[in-house]
């Protein structure tokens, strides 16, 4: 298991558990423990998220149809600690890029807090605007 290092949280692991979970059980809803849900979810076509802002998505409520190409990268982006993900801000990818280029590749536990659940929103709002 994954915890992240300055906080000690699971969060990684749970990102991981969850997409996992999307694509292993057909038409499941993944809710976190904490969201407070006032009536049960449904979706039409597979696809459904919380939005934590106006214009952020959020991981905690999701749903993804087990052949959805965002699921599969976010399954790819899950079971690689190394990989560095591919919608930062520049600011913060590029000092990730050049530490992996000088031999010393950042791991998933030490990333920046919320990349790890950042990881399932961002790559999700990416997706869905093209």
């Amino acid at each position: 298991m994954i915890l992240h290092k300055r906080t000690g949280s699971p969060a990684l692991h749970s990102d991981k558990f969850r997409v996992q979970m999307l694509a292993k059980v057909p038409d499941i809803i993944w809710a976190d423990t904490d969201a407070y849900c006032v009536k049960p979810f449904t979706t039409e076509n597979g696809h459904l998220h919380g939005w934590l802002a106006a214009h952020e998505i959020n991981g905690g409520v999701l749903a993804l149809p087990a052949d959805s190409a965002t699921l599969y990268d976010l399954i790819d982006y899950t079971n690689n600690p190394y990989r560095i993900p591919h919608w930062l801000p520049p600011k913060h990818r590029q000092p990730l890029i050049d530490m992996a280029l000088a031999g010393d590749p950042p791991y998933a536990s030490d990333m920046p807090w919320g990349v790890g659940a950042a990881s399932v929103d961002r790559a999700f709002d990416a997706k869905q605007r093209g």
